[in-house]
């Protein structure tokens, strides 16, 4: 993955931590799709670091 690459593997952030620092309410952040959770972001950026995914 390119951000791991150029070191930027820690500053990405999911939607859901964005959304939530913006007040967005828990029913909407409930509503959000897998992809956009900090837990599914966090089990990627593992991944990356223990090269399992390239």
């Amino acid at each position: 993955m390119a951000s791991n690459g150029l070191g930027w593997l820690n500053c990405m952030t999911s939607l859901e931590d964005l959304a939530r620092k913006a007040g967005v309410g828990r029913v909407n952040l409930d509503a959000l799709a897998l992809q956009y959770r900090e837990d599914w972001l966090s089990s990627i950026k593992t991944k990356i670091m223990l090269g399992i995914i390239p």
